[in-house]
């Protein structure tokens, strides 16, 4: 079967017998048939094989030819035949947004397959399924560190959450500017929303230990809260009020 196939390949795709050198290119010599036949069923009748007693005789001696449709190449996906559709997303159009409507619309045809068939997103739409999971993953773990930072720095639990709360309020101005830009809320943007809920913390855990100071000094709760976030907003800070003020 070995010389079979060698025999065929030698006809159809052909093999090297040679080299060429043409200054620095090298230039494999190939014998095959010419490409006016190559193409052709009736190639293989001028085709002989090699027998065990290594006599040639044609190969519709010991075969039968005819034309079977077959796949070139079997792609697999988790070890199962799969096809793979793919499309080219028009500028100004959301990736995920096209996928979701193909996948609605093919909703009938999902249905009405059998047990062993099925339609899966891929592309855009799972790498972000995939991105978004590995943060949630790792998301009760960072929420506890930052939880017991927090403790340890400002030594009370109504601070703490109270600077917890501010974390989830950039979401306002990530969301418009997502909107603005008609950007889509994928991996970047999580990452950066989760670095600017990092940024707000850090201020609030600074604004709540200058109000706290202000506190101490002898200042009102308003006027520590107001004289706190001037400060932090660059503005100058004005003294205490006197004792017979209050």
């Amino acid at each position: 079967m070995v010389i079979w196939s060698g025999a065929l390949q030698a006809v159809l795709s052909g093999f090297q017998i040679g080299e060429f050198r043409e200054h620095d290119e090298t230039i494999k010599v190939m014998l095959r048939e010419p490409s006016k036949t190559r193409n052709l069923l009736s190639a293989l009748d001028a085709v002989y094989v090699k027998t065990t007693d290594g006599a040639s005789v044609p190969l519709r001696q010991v075969a039968n030819v005819r034309v079977m449709l077959e796949p070139g190449i079997r792609w697999r996906r988790d070890l199962l035949p799969s096809i793979t559709v793919r499309g080219v997303v028009p500028d100004g159009v959301q990736s995920s947004d096209v996928t979701k409507a193909i996948f609605d619309q093919l909703k009938p045809l999902r249905d009405a397959l059998p047990a062993d068939y099925r339609i899966e997103m891929q592309g855009a739409v799972e790498e972000l399924a995939t991105s978004e999971a590995s943060i949630a993953e790792k998301m009760p773990a960072m929420l506890l560190v930052i939880l017991m930072l927090l403790m340890i720095q400002l030594e009370h639990v109504g601070k703490t959450l109270i600077v917890l709360a501010a974390g989830p309020l950039g979401l306002i101005g990530a969301a418009a500017a997502l909107l603005v830009f008609q950007a889509q809320f994928g991996f970047v943007a999580i990452l950066g929303v989760i670095a600017l809920a990092g940024i707000i913390m850090r201020k609030s855990v600074i604004l709540v230990d200058q109000i706290q100071q202000d506190l101490a000094t002898g200042h009102d709760a308003f006027s520590a809260i107001v004289e706190s976030a001037s400060a932090g907003s660059g503005r100058s800070r004005s003294p205490p009020p006197p004792p017979y003020w209050r």
